[in-house]
């Protein structure tokens, strides 16, 4: 696999979603929580470099919660957070 993607793992593609973006072009990135590569973490790093108009506001917007209603072991209803997100215009970014 390394060798597959060998010389890919140091291209940005920050450009092409900057593109994607000015176009008016709905962008959801996703990433996990607990992907310890390229997790939100790393994904907020190469975010911090794009140069779209509508960054700044992103980056300064709400990050809200998803809820869900889940059954523990003891099978008692309870609220867990089931993602975080934040959204601008058409940038959506959400941790599973």
């Amino acid at each position: 696999m390394y060798t597959a993607f060998g010389l890919d793992a140091v291209n940005s593609y920050t450009y092409l979603y900057d593109a994607l973006l000015g176009q008016g072009i709905t962008v959801f990135i996703v990433t996990s929580d607990f992907d310890q590569l390229n997790g939100p973490a790393g994904q907020q790093a190469w975010m911090a470099t794009m140069h779209w108009d509508g960054y700044d506001d992103f980056f300064y917007s709400k990050r809200y919660v998803y809820w869900y209603a889940s059954d523990d072991i003891l099978l008692t209803p309870i609220n867990k957070a089931g993602a975080y997100f934040k959204s601008n215009l058409n940038l959506n970014f959400i941790i599973v």
